[in-house]
């Protein structure tokens, strides 16, 4: 006979594992990080942080409840925990550990929520999830770029909203940057697109969806986006024409694209002098040329161990304080994932992220070139996205960037993780694709 006190820690029990639960959860944590500029405008840093711990509580209940329903060996991406150990270690020697610790505590909640994502939801549950929320932040972006710009012509300054929406741009919705915008707007593009094919949501929302994202990517005037897109466009089209291929061929043409993009990365940097000294002309890159060269020169005098992990800028922290002052403006991150890692955790932890985006984008490659479901597609081409868009932003190590980051790396180490075949697989689950 069940004694009648532990009837509440059951239903508790079961509603912490239940996937309506999760597809809630989901929703909600998506939501929050990609709302990291608004919220602590509108209620304050103190606010967003709590909003944070109880997802992350809330998501190691979940997790708790569910725990046997995964293998954390297997689904756990070694290099990513590799690199959070690093920036984690960093601390040893940061200039002010206070703002580490800080750091390093939101870096490791988000993995924790990303983590919980891509283990207790599929690949279809989480694009719904994340494109309810984007959806949700670009309405309320382009509903308060209308208001100041048009209804009330006047600026929203505590979200830095100029109302410029009339003339054309630039705008930035509620995300503080325009760079910022485009980049989610490109990732709501990828995901409705996926959306539609998959036939999660209606044409018509679909379409309306995709016509709020493209209004704001054009009003946004980003330039670096229009190379984001064309680049995802690339590799879109490049998974399509190897998916045409014979199972005999498919390897082959996995290797050339592999090969093609190493090839073109290195001519790319072998050139680079010539490129920028074409593309010197934008006041945008002349403003991350300078910064980039006062972010080496600081980062040469630390160069394996780095400054000490802080994600964003912290003010009147060493060096952040001087490379700002060096260069007459203040920025709060290198506007590069790659320089500001190199400055913060060294040639060691920019080799260990490196690492984790080279190896997340070929498993994603090669899962999404030789299964047919288009829910495949998606983890690479938000890599790719995601890798392009590190070059001249530092969206990836913080926030909605980060989270997008840690959940797709977890996807695609969970389809092609090596540590799964040290066990033996049922004949069935067995398949001829290439691996890694």
């Amino acid at each position: 006979m069940h004694s009648p006190q532990r009837n509440p820690l059951e239903g508790v029990r079961r509603f912490l594992s239940s996937a309506e639960f999760a597809s809630v959860l989901t929703t909600v944590i998506f939501g929050v990080l990609l709302c990291s500029y608004l919220i602590p405008r509108l209620m304050g840093a103190p606010a967003y942080t709590t909003m944070v711990t109880a997802l992350v509580i809330c998501a190691l209940l979940s997790a708790g409840c569910r725990r046997r329903e995964i293998s954390w060996g297997e689904q756990i991406p070694i290099t990513l925990v590799v690199f959070v150990l690093w920036c984690c270690i960093s601390i040893a020697w940061a200039s002010r550990p206070s703002a580490t610790w800080s750091s390093l505590l939101y870096q490791v909640a988000v993995l924790i929520l990303g983590l919980y994502i891509a283990c207790f939801r599929d690949h279809i549950q989480i694009i719904r999830s994340l494109g309810n929320a984007l959806r949700t932040v670009l309405i309320v972006s382009l509903a308060l770029e209308i208001l100041s710009g048009v209804l009330l012509d006047l600026p929203i300054v505590f979200l830095r909203i100029t109302g410029n929406i009339t003339s054309g741009g630039p705008v930035q919705g509620i995300f503080g940057s325009r760079n910022t915008l485009a980049f989610i707007t490109v990732i709501a593009v990828i995901t409705t697109v996926i959306e539609w094919r998959t036939k999660s949501i209606q044409p018509g929302l679909a379409v309306f969806s995709l016509a709020v994202a493209a209004s704001l990517l054009i009003f946004s005037q980003s330039a670096i986006q229009t190379g984001v897109i064309a680049g995802v466009f690339l590799m879109l089209l490049a998974i399509l024409i190897i998916r045409r291929r014979s199972s005999d061929e498919r390897s082959r043409w996995q290797f050339g694209l592999f090969a093609f993009i190493v090839v073109f990365a290195v001519i790319a940097w072998l050139m680079r002098n010539t490129i920028v000294s074409q593309l010197r002309v934008t006041n945008e890159l002349n403003v991350r040329l300078t910064l980039w060269q006062s972010v080496l020169d600081t980062a040469r005098q630390n160069p394996l161990e780095g400054w000490g992990w802080v994600g964003a800028w912290p003010s009147g922290v060493q060096p952040y304080f001087a490379i700002n002052f060096d260069i007459g403006q203040k920025h709060q991150s290198a506007l590069s994932t790659f320089f500001d890692a190199y400055l913060q955790v060294g040639m060691v932890g920019l080799v260990l992220f490196l690492a984790v985006l080279v190896l997340a984008f070929i498993r994603a490659t090669l899962v999404a070139s030789s299964k047919r479901s288009s829910v495949f597609i998606w983890p690479v081409l938000i890599i790719t996205a995601l890798a392009i868009t590190g070059l001249a932003q530092s969206d990836l190590l913080v926030g909605s960037g980060w989270l997008l980051l840690v959940v797709t790396v977890a996807l695609t180490s969970q389809n092609m993780s090596w540590r799964s075949r040290l066990r033996p697989l049922p004949a069935s689950e067995q398949d001829g694709s290439l691996r890694l």
